[in-house]
């Protein structure tokens, strides 16, 4: 299977406002309650479609396809949940990753975005964010 995961957390890295802060799950303690800090997540990199863009094509792990990047972030008030979103989006939109064997078109946001939310158990707040790019065999 491609590694689509590696390109996109070292893009986020990238940035000193994200370097240290992105995660691969929602951070706990050793007590099992949310860890209160501003952080993203990435939830999922992975292929929505296997078709090399025609209707009736066998899927392949190699195919041409879209592949969504589906991210959480977390933070501990509505203004670093914003924050966070601009981080992430900034890194993201029209930034077209290197990946081994693939070719990659730049990656643009998949609108709308859900709105943000608050949980207040582990009073932290949050939004969803998804990202789409197609990526072809090189």
């Amino acid at each position: 299977m491609v590694d689509y995961y590696t390109p996109v957390f070292n893009r986020l890295n990238a940035v000193s406002s994200l370097a240290g802060k992105v995660f691969d799950s929602v951070r706990v303690t050793s007590a099992g309650e949310a860890v209160r800090e501003n952080y993203v997540v990435i939830m999922n990199v992975l292929p929505v479609a296997l078709d090399d863009e025609r209707y009736t094509a066998r899927q392949a792990l190699e195919s041409s396809g879209d592949v969504a990047v589906d991210v959480r972030v977390a933070a501990t008030s509505a203004a670093g949940r914003r924050f966070l979103v601009d981080a992430v989006t900034t890194q993201l939109v029209g930034h077209a990753l290197t990946v081994t064997g693939r070719t990659c078109e730049p990656i643009r946001w998949d609108l709308p975005a859900t709105p943000g939310r608050y949980d207040p158990t582990a009073r932290l707040h949050w939004q969803d964010l998804e990202f789409l790019f197609m990526s072809r065999r090189t």
